[in-house]
């Protein structure tokens, strides 16, 4: 759906997800963090469509909830 646009319907979907990822495998799991690395880029997509609304610094959230440190940078 991000890809049609249609981020505010996606969003919802993606974030409850993550949470099952997390309840079931925890915070460490890889498919946990892989979730959390689509959600990054989720938030990156909708930055681009839609700028200076905040959804950049989510994408810098789960960036490090992914444990992308190089994405992140300096912001830790």
């Amino acid at each position: 759906r991000c890809r049609l646009g249609k981020y505010t319907e996606a969003e919802p979907g993606l974030l409850e997800a993550y949470s099952v990822f997390v309840k079931a495998r925890g915070e460490a799991n890889e498919d946990t963090r892989t979730c959390a690395d689509t959600l990054a880029s989720f938030y990156d997509l909708w930055e681009k469509a839609d700028p200076g609304k905040g959804y950049g610094a989510k994408a810098t959230e789960w960036k490090a909830k992914a444990g992308d440190e190089a994405a992140v940078g300096d912001k830790k």
